[in-house]
């Protein structure tokens, strides 16, 4: 599978399945956001990423190509220069690419980025606990659980769920 997948940077191109992704309650589940954007903040947002300079960022996301085709996107965000650590965050919208084994091979290849280009100490991310494959996922590739937040979510009226808390040290 190797020679069939890359991690790339955006281009303007990517706007149009960009925002279809960002704009898919199915997938606001697996982050913050909980509005719509337009076709203008997805063009901003990658603008700044190509004229960003990828080693003094902030945020950083790089698309996830399998078979010539995006399948996915990997971040990392709140980047901390003086406390040198991270989020890390992984979203494979296309079904048929899951299970592929993308994810691991995308989040290392951002371990190894942050700590080599950015001088990164550790990495953190939040799962929803009903999130069994995403717990799974950063499991496998060694982030020690070291935290939750009890009903962090609301999922209906009546409904919360937590959110589990993962890190891993770089060096």
């Amino acid at each position: 599978m190797e020679q069939h997948r890359t991690l790339r940077s955006l281009r303007i191109e990517d706007v149009d399945w960009m925002l279809a992704v960002e704009n898919n309650p199915d997938f606001w589940l697996y982050g913050d956001n909980q509005t719509p954007y337009t076709r203008e903040d997805i063009e901003e947002f990658i603008q700044e990423e190509i004229y960003s300079d990828e080693v003094q960022v902030s945020q950083l996301r790089k698309v996830i190509e399998w078979e010539g085709e995006p399948v996915g996107m990997v971040d990392l965000f709140d980047v901390d220069y003086d406390h040198l650590r991270a989020g890390i965050g992984i979203l494979i919208f296309k079904h048929q690419a899951r299970s592929k084994g993308l994810a691991l091979w995308a989040i290392a290849e951002m371990e190894q980025f942050a700590r080599r280009e950015l001088g990164m100490h550790q990495l953190h991310c939040s799962v929803r606990a009903n999130n069994l494959a995403g717990i799974k996922l950063f499991t496998r590739l060694k982030y020690r659980a070291c935290g939750e937040r009890k009903d962090w979510y609301r999922s209906d009226a009546d409904h919360f769920e937590s959110e589990m808390l993962y890190q891993k040290f770089l060096n």
